[in-house]
């Protein structure tokens, strides 16, 4: 029986494509995209008790580079304070009137309880449990050297921010302060809400001595 041509040509159509379909290279399975580069603002993603939000003030010098006059010690030749933490580079206490130092400050109560664990402040006051162990709160830092990463205005976010003194005091309900430098890179304009978290040898630590709902120290 003849098959017609128009029939054959059919056949062979279909038997190119069942071809086709039987020695189609396997795709190469997909690779996961690399992660989100960090997002300038938006670094400190964790929530309390990891992290603070808070109204951040300068130090040292103010914004337009004046010499921050409450910020005194006549002990030193130069009249100007000196951080309360050891710079390990030099040794000395942080040197805070100046331009470069990337640092900040947190409250005394806020280190002693994030750090040592020591909440005797809440019913004994600052003043005297501040006296009896602020050494041992100086050498701990000295020897863990915490930092800070803080996001400012949604668009700023700086890391590694060395802490360099101890203030501001609770009664101004501000928990953090800001060296010039540090200022100047989250763009404060001298005073702006910034979260920070505290991180010791990549380890994001839980901050404590907070009231995290009225967002001021533990009974300021």
């Amino acid at each position: 029986m003849n098959i017609p041509q128009q029939v054959t040509d059919s056949l062979k159509t279909i038997e190119q494509f069942i071809l086709s379909l039987e020695t189609t290279t396997t795709p190469t399975p997909s690779v996961d995209p690399a992660p989100s580069p960090v997002i300038p603002g938006h670094t400190v993603i964790e929530n309390a008790p990891y992290s603070v939000t808070t109204r951040a003030t300068m130090w040292g010098l103010n914004w337009d580079g004046s010499n921050d006059t409450g910020d005194l010690d006549s002990s030193y030749p130069d009249g100007n304070s000196r951080g309360f933490f050891t710079d390990p580079s030099t040794g000395k206490a942080y040197e805070t009137h100046n331009q470069q130092l990337i640092g900040a400050s947190l409250p005394r109560e806020i280190l002693l309880s994030t750090f040592l664990g020591v909440d005797s402040w809440q019913t004994d006051g600052i003043t005297a449990i501040w006296g009896h162990y602020s050494s041992d709160l100086r050498a701990w830092a000295l020897q863990h050297k915490p930092t800070l990463t803080i996001d400012s205005a949604a668009k700023y976010t700086l890391s590694g921010v060395v802490i360099a003194d101890a203030g501001p005091t609770a009664s101004t309900h501000n928990g953090l302060d800001l060296t010039y430098a540090s200022g100047h890179a989250l763009n404060t304009f001298g005073a702006a809400l910034c979260t920070y978290r505290i991180e010791v040898a990549g380890k994001v630590f839980t901050i404590k001595g907070w009231d995290f709902v009225t967002r001021k120290v533990i009974g300021s």
